[in-house]
């Protein structure tokens, strides 16, 4: 060793120091970009969005009880709108009583469309005999609020 620093390996192995700088430089540069990229990327858009839930429940002193919910659903896409086009309040017939107070569906241009309500009735829940019911609404909706 001659001055303060050691001298460089040398032989068939040794790696100048500039190449080795470079090649690290390199593969730095190369992770920084690859980094920078998946930052960048937006995350996918998910099929529905739920805007708003809220659930309001009033307990009367004999024990009785009232709740009223609210939702608002945006869909991103056609599909998902089909699928969020009809909703089902499921309770007990025989110890409950449902009613949908408000049902409409809001377009992406903002117009209100009132559900028909001879379109909102009882049902059984698909592969069950009669009980619990389900109050189940048709909405042709992309965004909705029952």
């Amino acid at each position: 060793m001659v001055g303060p620093y050691p001298r460089a390996a040398s032989g068939s192995r040794a790696v100048p120091h500039k190449l080795l700088l470079l090649v690290l430089s390199i593969a730095f540069a190369a992770a920084v970009s690859a980094h920078v990229f998946v930052v960048d990327a937006a995350p996918p858009e998910p099929p529905v969005i739920i805007k708003a839930l809220t659930g309001d429940t009033i307990v009367q002193p004999d024990g009785s009880y009232t709740t009223i919910t609210h939702g608002e659903m945006r869909a991103t896409n056609e599909t998902a709108a089909h699928s969020i086009a009809q909703h089902r309040v499921e309770y007990s017939e025989s110890m409950e009583t449902a009613e949908i107070l408000e049902a409409f569906t809001r377009k992406a241009d903002g117009k209100i469309l009132e559900v028909d309500r001879t379109q909102i009735f009882p049902q059984a829940p698909p592969g069950s005999s009669q009980l619990p019911f389900s109050m189940t609404a048709s909405r042709r909706s992309s965004s909705s609020r029952t």
